[in-house]
């Protein structure tokens, strides 16, 4: 008598049986990805649906004075006192408009525990991916990957020439950077807020990381 997982191989095989001859990839076969040309808004639409199926929110402003405003309209709605950012051209110019006192520049020499302390994290996206909502974050050293991690809240910003369809439009550019002798360190993935539902299988959010994101694209 057969095995359960003999009766699933079959199953399988059958399956394999019925395809047309040329459906199923042979090994070595290069997989071609379909490409889309479609514009920036329609792009972005379906990035900010699928942050928001993720309890994520996406933003697009036109300047980034306008990407100043709307943080430091979050930062008042939630009270947010310590914004932690790393030195980046994209940062500067967008929190140059909050108190200095609210904002801190956050370096190798913080220790993990400060960098929970702080209410809020601003962090730079170098790529985004409309089919996922997902945002891809270059950490050179340990404490820039953190900073995606301990404050309970994240804001990403970048730009939004740099939201491509799917992964594998984008992966040119990180092969790139991959293949730089001078770029070190590895790219963190965050799709959403933290969730789990590993308990009685009730989703809970800001167990892993942030409860609460953001994404700001500059357009």
């Amino acid at each position: 008598m057969a095995t359960p997982r003999e009766r699933m191989l079959e199953r399988i095989r059958q399956a394999l049986r019925d395809l047309p001859p040329n459906a199923v990839d042979r090994p070595g076969t290069p997989q071609v990805w379909p490409q889309d040309t479609s514009p920036p808004e329609v792009l972005f639409a379906r990035f900010e649906q699928e942050v928001a199926a993720v309890n994520g929110e996406a933003i697009r402003v036109g300047s980034a004075e306008q990407a100043a405003a709307r943080l430091r309209a979050l930062a008042e709605q939630f009270s947010w006192h310590r914004i932690g950012c790393r030195q980046h051209e994209l940062t500067d110019a967008i929190l140059a408009g909050l108190p200095p006192s609210q904002v801190c520049r956050v370096t190798d020499s913080w220790p993990p525990e400060k960098i929970a302390e702080l209410d809020a994290a601003v962090v730079v996206g170098e790529i985004f991916l409309a089919d996922t909502g997902s945002s891809l974050i270059l950490c050179h050293e340990r404490w820039e990957r953190l900073l995606c991690y301990l404050p309970p809240a994240c804001v990403v910003l970048g730009h939004l020439e740099r939201l491509y369809c799917h992964l594998p439009a984008a992966w040119p550019v990180v092969a790139a950077w991959s293949q730089d002798r001078h770029t070190q360190g590895e790219f963190v993935i965050i799709t959403g807020p933290s969730r789990t539902s590993d308990i009685e299988k009730v989703l809970t959010l800001g167990v892993h990381g942030p409860k609460q994101l953001w994404i700001m694209l500059v357009d």
